[in-house]
C-alpha cells in the first residue's frame, strides 16, 4: 500500500527505502501510544478492556430492568413450550402437583413474590438467577413438569427464567411458560399465597 511513496530514484537507493520504513514504523508506534493514552483518560466504564468479551455468543439476547418485572427478550420460544389457562389449571389441580412432580416457578422479584404468588410456587428472579438456581436445579431435575410464569401480558421474565433453567441443564421438554401469568390467574379468581412459599396464607381475588 506504500508503493506510491517509492519512485524510481528511491527504489534505487536502499538507504532511502530504509529511512522511509523507519518513518512509517515511527508513525504507527506514536499512533498506538496516543491511542492508549487517550483510552486511559476516558472514564473507567468507557475504556476499552482487552480482557473483556465484547461479543459474547449466547443463545439469546437478554436485556431489561431488574426492578421492572418487564424485561425485554429476544429468544427462541422453541426452547420451551407455551401453556394456556386451561392447561395451567389442569396442572394445578393434578395429583402430580400435590406430590411435587408438577411445580410452578414465579419469575418475578422479591416484592412481587411476597405480595402474591401461585400457592407452592418457587421463585426464580432472572436478574439474580445465581441466588436461586443451586436450589432449584435439583428440584427441577426430579419434577416431570415445570411451569414458569410472571405477570403475563408484555412481561417477559418467565421466558428469561425458563432460559436460565435450560442453560443450567434442566431438560427443556419439561419446561412450560404460562403466558397468562398472575393477571390471568387473578382474573379467574384463583387462589394466591402471600409471604414465603408454603406460608399457608391463602387469599383470593387480588387482581388490581
Amino acid at each position: 500500500m506504500f508503493s506510491r511513496f517509492f519512485d524510481a530514484k528511491t527504489r534505487a537507493n536502499p538507504l532511502r527505502i530504509t529511512h522511509l520504513c523507519v518513518e512509517v514504523l515511527a508513525v504507527v508506534v506514536i499512533g498506538a501510544v496516543i491511542a492508549l493514552a487517550a483510552n486511559q483518560l476516558k472514564p473507567a466504564d468507557a475504556r476499552f478492556d482487552v480482557g473483556r468479551e465484547y461479543f459474547k455468543k449466547t443463545p439469546s439476547t437478554i436485556t431489561g430492568n431488574p426492578d421492572s418485572n418487564h424485561g425485554d427478550v429476544e429468544n427462541d420460544d422453541a426452547l420451551y413450550q407455551l401453556i394456556d389457562q386451561a392447561e395451567t389449571m389442569e396442572a394445578f389441580q393434578s395429583p402430580a402437583y400435590e406430590v411435587g412432580q408438577c411445580i410452578f416457578i414465579d419469575a418475578r422479584n422479591d416484592t412481587a413474590y411476597a405480595e402474591k404468588h401461585i400457592p407452592g410456587a418457587y421463585q426464580l428472579d432472572h436478574y439474580y438467577a445465581d441466588r436461586y438456581l443451586p436450589e432449584l436445579v435439583p428440584i427441577c431435575a426430579e419434577a416431570e413438569r415445570i411451569i414458569v410464569y410472571c405477570n403475563g401480558g408484555k412481561c417477559e421474565d418467565s421466558k428469561l427464567a425458563a432460559t436460565d433453567l435450560i442453560e443450567a441443564g434442566v431438560i427443556s421438554e419439561k419446561i412450560f411458560v404460562y403466558v397468562g401469568g398472575v393477571v390471568a390467574w387473578a382474573k379467574d379468581g384463583l387462589p394466591f399465597e402471600r409471604g414465603e412459599r408454603l406460608s399457608g396464607d391463602i387469599v383470593y381475588d387480588l387482581e388490581e
